[in-house]
């Protein structure tokens, strides 16, 4: 008798300890019940249920905010702002899609180029530029914080160049370039 009475007792909770395992293990939105007539047993699976509800109602929510917050937001129109507000010739390139994001107008009246824009780096047709823009953005990747900065001749025009990153959320978003007369040829001019 006192054999029957612990499996009796034993099954209910064994059975619902066995549910709540799979339960805890599967994605999908868990139920756990039982067949006994029990009002304990039963409300102790209501309770379950709702602990079990709530864990996955906050896993959905934690899963999209990380969604949400790894989403990038298109940057193109301050690419373009800010390459415009520069008082020399001037681009930005989208460091993800390796292109040239943006030119200002003294770019494109004082060193030509104006093909080039939205075009992947690799296609840049004047390789003194494109090996320029490489090599600074490579310098740069490697301390992101600090500015990278290089020396190119561009249409017969000998200018120093300087290169800053911009970071996105969670990787660098864009690179602004500015292309400058040397200091001692701008003295003497």
């Amino acid at each position: 008798m006192f054999f029957f009475l612990i499996n009796l007792v034993e099954f209910p909770i064994r059975s619902i300890n066995s549910q709540l395992g799979q339960a805890l293990k599967e994605d999908k939105a868990p139920s756990i019940s039982i067949d006994y007539q029990s009002q304990i047993l039963k409300e102790l699976c209501s309770h379950i249920n709702s602990a079990l509800n709530q864990i996955s109602l906050n896993r959905m929510l934690s899963e999209k905010k990380e969604q949400k917050e790894s989403l990038e937001i298109n940057r193109q129109n301050e690419m373009n702002n800010l390459v415009e507000v520069i008082g020399f010739p001037a681009m930005s390139i989208n460091i993800e899609e390796e292109t040239v994001a943006g030119l200002n107008s003294n770019f494109t009246e004082q060193l030509g180029f104006a093909e080039i824009l939205h075009q992947p780096l690799s296609e840049i047709p004047d390789s003194h530029l494109k090996d320029h823009i490489l090599t600074l953005i490579d310098q740069g990747k490697g301390n992101p914080q600090e500015i990278s900065f290089g020396e190119v001749t561009l249409s017969h025009i000998k200018l120093q160049s300087a290169c800053q990153f911009v970071m996105g959320k969670t990787s660098l978003a864009y690179a602004i370039i500015t292309f400058m007369p040397p200091e001692a040829e701008e003295g003497a001019a």
